[in-house]
């Protein structure tokens, strides 16, 4: 893949297979959360819910691996439950991409992103039966999807082929900010004011505008030292 092909890929499998031993566990799995965090609407069973927060503690290192597992069995024994959605119908992929956070960390990604696509798909159907209109709409809700997926693990990864060349110190400030802001705090704007002081007008571009920075976003684990 070419830094042109990243920057304009329409596919996460595609991207998440390029990046096989160029990106760390916590990167791919805090990918897999970000994808299932945005479809938590469409899971109906608190087992399957439970087994996404388990994988985010996980991926900081506040629950363990056999918690994990342990989730994941739960998540795999609602999936097989078949559970129904009040007022809806059980989303049965949404349900499935829950059991496989105790995968290794690729595997993790790679389904959380198909499975979400998948029930995105299922939900835009609803109950349309024709066939013509239901693909449609299915195909159109995994496009959505996926759309969003690639533009999450963009921001997670940033760009493989121009990785910013990191300061040797950060100013206090910058790191103080920084810690803040991937702690929930609403502080992007002195952030990008922070960054514009510290000679970085790049990164302060990211902090710009007022949005949403998912957990593992490039510029904060830059500023932090993670990976």
């Amino acid at each position: 893949m070419t830094e042109r092909g990243w920057l304009d890929c329409d596919d996460p499998q595609k991207m998440l297979d390029f990046l096989r031993g160029k990106t760390s566990d916590r990167k791919l799995r805090l990918f897999a959360v970000g994808c299932y965090r945005h479809i938590l609407h469409l899971i109906s069973d608190q087992r399957s819910i439970h087994a996404v927060l388990v994988a985010e503690r996980f991926v900081e290192g506040a629950a363990s691996l056999e918690e994990l597992r342990d989730a994941t069995r739960e998540a795999r024994q609602a999936y097989d439950e078949g559970v129904p959605r009040e007022g809806g119908t059980y989303h049965t992929n949404a349900a499935l991409g829950a059991t496989y956070f105790a995968s290794e960390a690729r595997h993790a990604a790679e389904f959380a992103a198909a499975y979400a696509a998948y029930a995105v798909g299922d939900d835009a159907v609803g109950n349309i039966t024709a066939c013509p209109e239901a693909y449609h709409r299915q195909s159109g809700g995994q496009a959505r999807e996926r759309q969003y997926q690639v533009g999450l693990l963009r921001h997670i990864i940033g760009d493989p082929f121009q990785p910013y060349p990191a300061p040797a110190s950060w100013p206090s400030a910058v790191i103080q900010l920084a810690d803040a802001f991937a702690n929930g705090q609403d502080c992007g704007f002195a952030l990008h004011d922070a960054l514009l002081d510290a000679g970085h007008p790049d990164l302060a571009d990211h902090f710009r505008q007022e949005q949403a920075h998912p957990k593992g976003c490039w510029v904060l684990d830059l500023i932090l030292g993670k990976s």
